[in-house]
């Protein structure tokens, strides 16, 4: 089973800093960054999208990274 922990991919498209997954551009920027690592996977397995070390998601962002897979 392959574990996506958008707090990494957050980290790493978009800031070391930033904890929270807000707003529709940041939403975009995480789903690619999650688009990537399922395109690195074999295609087989099951991905687990890890949301537990997010501090804040709202609508607009959760319908930009979710809502689009």
């Amino acid at each position: 089973m392959q574990r996506i922990d958008l707090r990494h991919i957050l980290r790493h498209t978009v800031s070391d800093l930033y904890g929270d997954l807000v707003t529709r551009p940041t939403g975009k920027a995480v789903r690619h960054g999650i688009e990537q690592a399922l395109a690195r996977a074999d295609g087989r397995q099951v991905a687990v999208i890890d949301f537990s070390t997010v501090r804040c998601l709202d609508i607009s962002c959760a319908d930009e990274i979710v809502g689009k897979l």
